[in-house]
Order: C-alpha cells, then structure tokens, then sequence
C-alpha cells in the first residue's frame, strides 16, 4: 500500500491547527538560522557568504516543511 501524500497536504493547507504544528516545527529546526564555525576564519567567511548568497535558511524552511507534509516524498536539492 502506498503512502498518498495528498492526504497530509490536504490536512496542511484546510485545518489550520495541522499548518501551525508544522510551521512550528519548521520555525524550531531553522527559527535561529544556520551558523558555521571554523577556525579557519578565511573558510568560514567563505561559507557564510555562500549561505547567504544561495538563501539557505529560505530553502531550509522549505525542505521540512515538506519533509512534513509529504513524509514519504523525495526533497529535491536544486534551487
């Protein structure tokens, strides 16, 4: 039996108690942003530069928010 992911999405986007768990979930992992540590001050600059660049906490937010709605669907890594 195959998971229908139409069910989850339909349960997002009627009941609004269903959108804000998830939302906050979303907001839990990605609400302090993504932060990079390195010794390596040259590296670091490098890809914090990059994550703001390619809007890596937009992105992020987007991937578990699909990652919850569509459990059992494929996340894709293009932008």
């Amino acid at each position: 039996m195959d998971f229908d992911s139409t069910i989850t999405e339909g349960l997002y986007k009627k009941f609004g108690f269903v959108n804000a768990l998830i939302e906050k979930k979303v907001d839990h992992i990605w609400g302090r942003g993504f932060h990079v540590y390195s010794n390596n001050k040259n590296a670091q600059a490098i890809i914090e530069q990059w994550v703001t660049d390619v809007g890596l906490i937009s992105i992020g937010k987007e991937w578990a928010r699909e990652a919850f709605v569509k459990p059992s669907g494929i996340i894709e890594l293009g932008g």
